[in-house]
């Protein structure tokens, strides 16, 4: 019996080592082609994500400006193929006449960008008596221009050297007081409407009420507060200018004004107080619930849209041209360089650390077709 147990001993030994090198090799091969790197696993979705948006995978190059920007037009063609509803899109959505077209049936400036100075007339005449509040309309400030440019606070616009050509258009819009004199170069300085999130408010005008510094022993509760030095500093950047709260003033179910409408006041007391101008304005409509409406009869999963996609559709009812920067949702640019969520510091809500509700991955598609389709024109490469 002993005769036979070595050859069987080796027989067992050689089959583990074989299983150990194949086991050994497939690993390898996931390794290096399946992400158990650790920049493609956090990563992986993003990138899939800038290849599926942009229309198929673009490699990196160290080739110059304008041969990259070209690349950079890796897009469906004007006709799709889309996603969503493709037969609405071909009747209403097709070209940029009809684009405009819908859009200006969506959104008025004498209803969504009217001047808070007749809030009280305004609400009185829209909202109390019964009246379709749809139908309201008010005094606005905004006028129709040439060229506009509307600047995001993605970091994709950092390094651009696009300040210059951003300034040289007529009318500039930018979003919550974002910092410009330190990246004028990227951002340029020029503004002319800021558009201002209730994030935003509540930190400047909590900066300044009396209880300012027992605010302060409370931001672990999210109640910010930053110094007025600062604050001031960068109101003084934004003087002169439209301030611009889309989110509703007025509470519909109670009949009375919300919170915002007395902080937007208290703003208005800073400025004054400091010598400075500013024309507030705000909407008669809930402006969030027309957008998605209108989304998703593109792209059905459409909801909770941001501020910015809010602010380039009504900009394009008064715009012959409009130009956006700074508008960029992904982790990687096209040739895979990080991109920093914010092209400045300032603190996010809840400091960074809850999801945001916006489908940052629809806008940003639709904002392609629309820039597809001659609608607008987005840039996130560098300005020459």
């Amino acid at each position: 019996m002993a005769e036979f147990d070595l050859p069987r001993s080796w027989f067992l030994i050689v089959v583990t080592w074989l299983v150990m090198m194949t086991g050994s090799y497939w690993l390898g091969v996931y390794t290096v082609n399946y992400g158990l790197d650790d920049r493609r696993i956090r990563h992986g979705r993003s990138v899939s994500l800038v290849q599926k948006v942009q229309g198929g995978p673009i490699e990196k190059s160290a080739e110059s400006p304008p041969q990259r920007k070209q690349m950079m037009k890796v897009v469906p063609p004007p006709d799709g193929p889309w996603r969503g509803d493709n037969e609405w899109r071909n009747q209403h959505f097709k070209t940029a006449d009809d684009i405009r077209k819908y859009i200006n049936t969506v959104f008025k400036l004498d209803r969504d960008i009217v001047s808070f100075s007749n809030f009280e007339h305004d609400t009185e005449k829209c909202h109390k008596h019964g009246e379709p509040y749809t139908e309201c309309r008010g005094d606005t400030p905004v006028v129709r221009q040439k060229s506009c440019a509307i600047v995001g606070s993605s970091g994709i616009v950092r390094n651009s050297s696009c300040g210059r050509e951003i300034d040289q258009h007529d009318f500039v819009l930018r979003f919550n007081f974002a910092p410009l004199e330190e990246f004028k170069d990227d951002v340029g300085t020029k503004v002319d409407l800021v558009v201002l999130g209730t994030y935003k408010l509540h930190i400047y005008t909590n900066s300044f009420a009396p209880d300012a510094e027992d605010k302060k022993k409370k931001e672990a509760l999210s109640v910010k507060v930053q110094g007025k030095d600062e604050i001031l500093t960068r109101l003084r950047q934004f003087n002169n200018t439209i301030i611009f709260y889309p989110k509703p003033l007025y509470d519909l179910e109670l009949g009375v004004a919300s919170g915002p409408s007395l902080r937007l006041e208290d703003l208005l007391q800073i400025l004054d107080d400091h010598q400075l101008r500013a024309t507030m304005t705000y909407n008669l409509v809930t402006l969030k619930d027309l957008t998605v409406e209108m989304l998703q009869k593109l792209y059905p999963d459409a909801e909770a849209p941001s501020v910015g996609v809010i602010a380039y559709l009504l900009a394009l009812t008064f715009c012959d041209q409009l130009d956006l920067y700074g508008f960029y949702p992904l982790d990687f640019d096209p040739w895979n360089r990080t991109v920093r969520f914010h092209y400045h510091d300032d603190p996010l809500p809840g400091h960074g650390l809850f999801p945001k509700p916006h489908h940052y991955n629809t806008e940003y598609e639709f904002m392609r077709e629309l820039d597809a389709k001659g609608v607008l024109t987005y840039h996130i490469d560098k300005c020459i």
